[in-house]
């Protein structure tokens, strides 16, 4: 669609040329025709268009169009205080739908196309406005009974269609004359026109009923509610300037948590230029897409939509006709502009064949390798068909998709890479060891465009005094599943202990065969704001990193490196890339005597512990602000387009639950957490109800309270 013709109506004095220079410097290519009386000064570079004094928008709309009859014309009424964007803000809504005859943004001049439910607070100025609708707009485009005669965009062929049955006249209500002639008049809840001349009196038309039924159920009712709570913090809650309008961004990932939820999080949150959305497969270890759920963001409580698959998807698919019905609704309906595939478990590989720009962020090895991490008893420099076979047979860490039969995989290989090698895809790695294990193992990925870009780490509190002088103190992070280095640990403990003290701090269940050990300490789990502070309390020299599988990128050794500690890691995988052997930490094979060994050798020579110290409080940080840049440079989207606000779904006006459901779930969440949760609820409802009585309470707490209990070990 081109840019519209601007047909800006003069009044009997005035200088617009502020307006219209703002305006060219948001659209460069704008053309602006001044439609007013022949005596008023127009802005340079206008041309005039001689008009009655007595001109309405209609008439002056007719006359442009009579010039111009192949251009659609965006109108502002002269004095209109808008944003310098509002042509491609309303050119947003007119591209979703070729029946919209015309489009305007929201107006004060009118209380029935006004963002506020009643009269508009004295010291909220135009730009604020703009900004909460930037954070509020439900990226609606609604039905309007009645045009405002301030602002709006008409289409071409819309306003041919009123010439031709004599409408393009001030008279009557050009809305319903639009609608008679099959073109809807609309507005969106993104762009804002400020009157400054206080109320227009329109006259009502004679379809007044339909204006009553239009103000009794307003659409823009939710948001006005929503604007009035934001205004009540007064001017010091206005949030700064921001696009209305941005690109849009869809994940397609799974819903297991872990460090890919992280980085999901971490990119949602820290790109503010685009808009993103996940969509997650929902499911159980039977089938892990029995659902599919989109939210606006990462936050699994902006619930958008959520559709049960026809035909669940067990691991993963070629094809699905229902999978591909469900990217073409959100494609349609969100106005997605690119696609980021950092999981493809649970879903069907129609994910990666939309036609939109498609970025693959590789943080794991699925689905060439339905281990997902390529190690079978060592890390894997090929796959056939017997390795693979043997792989189901006798590889523990392949036990996710144990039901699946070698045939099904290497189907879904051979579609994969014939997938990756379409123009529109592009692999982003967030280490160069991810991309070189993938060359190494499908040697026709190494012509495939790629980019590394490394996962973005938000600061932490470096610890403020160093180590002491007694028993080597060694942090083990994380979690401790056979995968992270549990058998190196349990073989090397007998020798560590000897000399050191081991703090075992978020190893989950793994942990618990190691609780009670000598010289060891476990910390089942923790909060991330917690981390720190532990930390600190610990005071390591040192920071072991025993994994066996090849790391993508670790966010363990980012938050080692952020609060100052030395890592000791395995010579596998992204820990080659990111660790300076000997200078910002050591690197060893993945053996319980090599660990043990160079492990002595510090001991022994703690200075090189320090000056290890040292060099990683000079590394440069990677915040996730900057990988978002990082991403959206790979990718880049022109300014103007997309959606405002999540798109459509009850995210603000219902609870993210599925109908008829009470309970809303994180469905990342870990059963043991939603499950205590879930206990202090009851007991919070146990202790408000007074008709159980003191003794009642206390009985019907009891079995809650147990439970609590033993769930908090």
């Amino acid at each position: 669609m081109s840019i519209p013709l601007v047909c800006l109506q003069l009044p009997a004095a005035g200088d617009c040329a502020a307006a219209v220079a703002a305006w060219r410097e948001a659209l460069p290519e704008l053309e602006v025709i001044a439609a007013g009386p022949a005596d008023v000064p127009v802005p340079d570079g206008c041309a005039h268009l001689a008009l009655a004094p007595e001109a309405g928008m209609m008439a002056a709309l007719a006359a442009v169009h009579l010039a111009h009859p192949e251009r659609d014309i965006a109108y502002v009424r002269a004095g209109a205080d808008l944003s310098a964007d509002w042509v491609a803000l309303l050119l947003g809504a007119l591209r979703r739908d070729p029946r919209i005859g015309a489009v305007q943004p929201l107006c004060d001049a009118l209380h029935l196309c006004s963002p506020f439910a009643g009269a508009r607070p004295g010291w909220v100025v135009p730009s604020q406005v703009r900004s909460w609708l930037a954070r509020l707009s439900r990226n609606q485009v609604f039905e309007v009974p009645i045009l405002v005669p301030v602002c709006g965009l008409f289409r071409a062929a819309a306003l041919a269609d009123l010439a031709a049955a004599g409408g393009l006249v001030d008279t009557g209500n050009p809305a319903a004359r639009l609608r008679a002639r099959g073109w809807s008049a609309v507005a969106c809840d993104w762009a804002f026109a400020h009157w400054p001349g206080g109320r227009l009196e329109v006259p009502l038309p004679p379809e007044d009923a339909d204006v009553r039924a239009f103000q009794a159920h307003h659409p823009l009712d939710p948001l006005r509610r929503q604007l009035a709570d934001a205004l009540s913090g007064g001017p010091d809650v206005v949030p700064p300037p921001a696009p209305a309008l941005k690109p849009v961004v869809l994940h397609v990932t799974h819903s297991w948590g872990g460090g890919l939820d992280r980085w999901v999080r971490d990119l949602c949150a820290a790109d503010t230029e685009r808009r993103h959305l996940v969509l997650r497969s929902l499911g159980d270890w039977t089938g892990f897409g029995y659902r599919l759920a989109l939210y606006a963001g990462a936050d699994a409580g902006a619930l958008l939509r959520e559709w049960k698959l026809d035909f669940p998807i067990r691991s993963i698919l070629a094809t699905h006709h229902h999978y591909r019905r469900i990217l073409d609704e959100i494609r349609r309906d969100f106005a997605v502009d690119l696609v980021v595939v950092s999981s493809l478990i649970g879903h069907a590989l129609d994910a990666l064949a939309t036609g939109l720009p498609t970025q693959v962020a590789l943080h794991d090895y699925f689905p060439y390798c339905p281990a997902l991490s390529i190690h079978f008893r060592e890390p894997c420099t090929h796959c056939d068909a017997a390795r693979m076979a043997a792989c189901f047979a006798d590889n523990p860490l392949n036990r996710f998709f144990a039901d699946s039969t070698v045939g099904h995989w290497l189907d879904i290989r051979a579609r994969y890479l014939e997938l990756l090698r379409a123009p529109t895809v592009q692999l982003v790695a967030p280490s160069a060891a991810v991309l070189r294990n993938l060359h190494r193992l499908a040697p026709e990925t190494a012509a495939l465009p790629a980019a590394v870009i490394a996962n973005g780490c938000a600061p932490l509190p470096r610890i403020a005094a160093a180590p002491g002088e007694g028993r080597l103190q060694l942090l083990v992070l994380g979690s401790l599943a056979p995968q992270k280095g549990a058998a190196i640990l349990r073989a090397a403990l007998p020798e560590l202990t000897k000399f050191a003290d081991l703090h075992l701090l978020g190893s989950g269940d793994e942990g618990r065969e190691f609780e009670g050990l000598p010289g060891v300490r476990v910390t089942g789990s923790y909060r991330l704001e917690e981390l720190p502070g532990l930390v600190a309390e610990i005071a390591p020299h040192a920071g072991l990193l025993l994994s066996i599988v090849p790391e993508t990128f670790s966010y363990t050794l980012s938050e080692l490196w952020l609060l100052g500690v030395p890592p000791l890691a395995t010579r596998v995988g992204a820990f080659v890339d990111r660790i300076e052997d000997g200078r910002t930490g050591w690197l060893i094979a993945p053996e319980p005597a090599a660990l043990v060994a160079r492990l002595r050798e510090l001991d022994r020579d703690r200075s090189r512990l320090a000056a290890a110290r040292a060099a990683i409080a000079a590394l440069p940080s990677w915040t996730p602000a900057q990988m978002a840049a990082a991403y959206r440079a790979l990718s880049p989207l022109p300014p103007g387009t997309g959606i405002a606000g999540p798109g459509p779904g009850p995210v603000f006006d219902a609870p993210a639950v599925a109908a008829g459901r009470a309970l809303a779930i994180d469905p990342k969440a870990p059963a043991r957490a939603v499950t205590r949760e879930y206990l202090d609820y009851l007991l919070g409802k146990v202790r408000g109800t007074p008709r159980l009585g003191p003794w009642g309470r206390w009985l019907a707490a009891l079995p809650l309270r147990l439970a609590r209990r033993w769930l908090g070990r």
